[in-house]
């Protein structure tokens, strides 16, 4: 159809500029004429050209008034400099963390947008707090008042509004574009466009994306020699808290506060009853609580949303080794967890730094403690939300098994510093016993934290009995109690232990006593003699 169109026009054209003579045309001699009654005058060929070239002028007119006329000039040289200036600005506009976007820089260009030719003046007030431009071409600009100008940076106001705030908030490469078209009042066609320039605004502040769950892990019990310093442990130093959100990558508080020390664990977290210790822990075979409290910079991560969700949802997570956060764990948009502090020659410092040296046992080694294996035949029910997977180190991968999903298990794991409880569920993957609910292959189900159900079958051992532990001694055996709960004790690697009793859970795993309410249980690297 365009094709057409100006073909049309072409022939027209010519045929207006070609010296034709009206008589000639006007000559029917040899020409078959159409018998008529009609007594008026025909028109003349020419006329009839005439009318046809007229109405292809006035469209091909209305093409020009529609888009930028290239041959339209200012009608001033204080125009034209006005042109030129507004035709040079940069196509680009960036800004960082040192030139800030705040959408005080662009309400004005908001105010002026789709109303169509303004004095020109607006463009410079709407251009000048977000471009800084000078003096002398604001000054220029606005001194040739005959020009108007019309700012389009969206249909809709709302909808302009939203890409504008969200380049400011956001950064990171956000953007939005205006485009900025230029009229002479004064010109002979005050609707031919001066100028047609479009104008990118690009917010290049890095902006840190807030995380959705946190997953806090941390050294719980500590084991300190008698003598040791008081306010040493508490220093920011002595935390070694790991926190990680739903992409498994490090997210840092805005500050660490270790705290006093109390008797009780609820003390510790109530900020009761408070311990004065002096400079030192003098008591062998003592044991403290120490409230330790992570600050969050609310922009990175909002505590309280995310205890909310997991709560009323169960889409986020927020955990403490594992555990999901209680509600007395969380002030503002800080958390509180409580460490035990373990003083003595009776407690074992599970810290080792050559727990690679004669490890024959297999046990997954980290900076987090021992991994202490079982064999456990079962199956796994995920709950009412999704279980992130962790690798033989520890590490979260970006996979998860689905909500109430089931899945086969053949042995678990505990660590010997957190007492976190894993299932293995793939060739080298594992789940947080807190995730699941574990059911043996007999029918048994534990306890929503992992642990047994108690123990019982408990049987007096004939004659005397010792239980050997394996080395090295940065290996810590775990310890629970008849009800089944873990001690927050533990038995050093390379160590014996009389023992005179033993029992089962409802797993089939064994046990042995090694005191009056503290029991063993036999894995590897556990021998009775």
């Amino acid at each position: 159809m365009r094709k057409i169109k100006f073909a049309g026009v072409a022939a027209a054209t010519l045929l207006a500029i070609s010296p034709v003579a009206t008589n000639a045309l006007g000559n029917t001699e040899g020409v078959a004429q159409a018998a008529t009654t009609d007594t008026t005058s025909t028109p003349s060929f020419g006329s009839i050209i005439e009318t046809i070239l007229n109405k292809v002028t006035d469209y091909i007119k209305g093409l020009q008034d529609k888009g930028t006329d290239s041959t339209a000039k200012p009608e001033t040289s204080a125009a034209q400099k006005a042109v030129d200036d507004i035709n040079g600005l940069k196509d680009t506009y960036t800004f960082d963390e040192k030139n800030v976007a705040t959408w005080k820089s662009f309400s004005a260009l908001y105010n002026a947008n789709n109303i169509e030719k303004q004095d020109i003046a607006v463009l410079t007030d709407a251009l000048y707090p977000s471009l800084k431009l000078d003096d002398k071409t604001v000054a220029e600009i606005k001194a040739a008042d005959n020009l108007k100008v019309t700012i389009s940076g969206a249909a809709d106001n709302s909808d302009f509004k939203k890409t504008i705030m969200n380049m400011v908030n956001n950064g990171n490469g956000q953007q939005f574009q205006v485009n900025i078209q230029v009229t002479d009042s004064k010109a002979d066609n005050p609707d031919a466009t001066l100028v047609n320039k479009t104008i990118t605004f690009v917010n290049n502040k890095q902006v840190t994306v807030p995380s959705t769950s946190l997953a806090i892990k941390y050294t719980s019990p500590v084991s300190l020699p008698v003598g040791s310093s008081v306010l040493e442990q508490t220093l920011t130093s002595s935390v070694n808290d790991q926190v990680t959100n739903e992409a498994g990558a490090t997210v840092k508080p805005a500050s660490v506060n270790a705290g006093d020390f109390y008797k009780t664990a609820n003390d510790a977290i109530a900020g009761t009853n408070k311990l004065g210790l002096g400079a030192n822990f003098n008591v062998d075979g003592a044991t403290y609580y120490q409230p330790v409290t992570l600050t969050f910079d609310k922009n990175a991560v909002d505590i309280s949303k995310i205890y909310n969700e997991m709560i009323t949802t169960g889409e986020k997570v927020l955990t403490l080794n594992g555990e999901n956060v209680g509600s007395n764990a969380i002030k503002g948009n800080t958390i509180t967890y409580v460490r035990t502090i373990q003083v003595g020659a009776g407690f074992v410092n599970p810290d080792n730094n050559n727990n690679n040296e004669n490890n024959n046992n297999n046990n997954t080694n980290t900076e987090n403690g021992i991994w202490v294996e079982d064999s456990t035949i079962g199956t796994v029910q995920v709950k009412n939300s999704t279980a992130s997977l962790y690798n033989d180190d520890n590490d979260i991968t970006n996979r998860a098994l689905a909500a109430n999903s089931s899945w086969a298990t053949d042995k678990s794991r505990v660590n010997s510093k957190t007492g976190l409880k894993q299932y293995h569920v793939s060739t080298h993957e594992w789940v947080n016993a807190s995730d699941i609910t574990f059911t043996s292959k007999d029918g048994n189900t534990t306890n929503n934290n992992g642990s047994t159900s108690g123990l019982n079958n408990i049987t007096d051992l004939q004659g005397y009995h010792a239980v050997k532990l394996d080395g090295p001694t940065g290996f810590v055996y775990a310890l629970y109690s008849q009800n089944g709960t873990r001690s927050n004790r533990g038995l050093a690697g390379l160590t014996s232990w009389y023992t005179d009793k033993s029992a089962t859970d409802n797993q089939g795993n064994t046990y042995y006593r090694v005191s009056t309410d503290e029991w063993v249980r036999a894995s590897t690297g556990v021998t009775l003699n």
